[in-house]
Order: C-alpha cells, then sequence, then structure tokens
C-alpha cells in the first residue's frame, strides 16, 4: 500500500515537472526568436547610412540616433542573454529531477510487480522484513 503512495506522488510530481519544463522550453524559445530579432535590427541598423533612425514605441514612432539605437539593441541583447543562461540552468535542473524520478519509479513498478506475483503469505513476510 505504501508503495502505491509513494508512486502516486512521485508520478504526481513528476507531472509537475513535466509542465515546468515544457514551460520553461517554450519560453527559451521565444526567448532565441526574439534575439534572432534583436540580431537582424542590429545589422540593419549598423549597415544604415542614416544616422537618424526611427523607432517605435507604444503607439508612437520618434527618432532615434544610429548610437541610440544601437546602444538600447545591444542592452535588450545582453538581457535576453541572460534570461536564456537562467532557463538552460532551469532546464538542466528539471531533466536531472525528471531522470532521478524515472528511475524511482521504475524501481517502484520493478516492486510492485514482484510484490503481486507472490502470493499473500510472501507479501505479509516481504512487508515485516
Amino acid at each position: 500500500m505504501e508503495f502505491e503512495e509513494s508512486a502516486r506522488k512521485d508520478l504526481a510530481e513528476y507531472q509537475n515537472l513535466s509542465q515546468q519544463l515544457q514551460m520553461i522550453l517554450m519560453q527559451k524559445q521565444q526567448s532565441q526568436l526574439q534575439l534572432s530579432e534583436i540580431d537582424r535590427a542590429l545589422n540593419e541598423v549598423e549597415s544604415s547610412s542614416n544616422a537618424q533612425i526611427y523607432k517605435i514605441v507604444g503607439s508612437v514612432m520618434i527618432t532615434k540616433t544610429k548610437e541610440q539605437i544601437v546602444s538600447d539593441l545591444a542592452e535588450e541583447k545582453d538581457s535576453l542573454k541572460m534570461r536564456m543562461d537562467v532557463f538552460s540552468k532551469q532546464e538542466d535542473r528539471l531533466k536531472s529531477k525528471l531522470s532521478d524520478l524515472t528511475t524511482k519509479l521504475s524501481e517502484l513498478e520493478n516492486k510492485m510487480k514482484s510484490n503481486t506475483s507472490l502470493n499473500p503469505n510472501q507479501r505479509v513476510k516481504r512487508q515485516l522484513s
């Protein structure tokens, strides 16, 4: 009985960690897309010969110098890289926990199988030892 309760708890934790991992992977992917966009924008701005560049802020378009835009984009890029590093660390941690839980659940499954193959007297003896 305690095997089943432990298995239920571990299975619930496994499902929770799997969902967390999925969310982290989606956020990481979105950050990667944003990073690609910033790289493309940086390339365009740096190759532009214009000293003044337009930037959309909310519903308003403003002019900024090329240097200001490059600085803003570089800052945003650095921020995204830090977020991606955090996501990678979280991903690694979650994958490690999931691996440990998979092993534990496998062991519990094997114990439960071996217990169900025993007759009732053997089960009582095994539980007592």
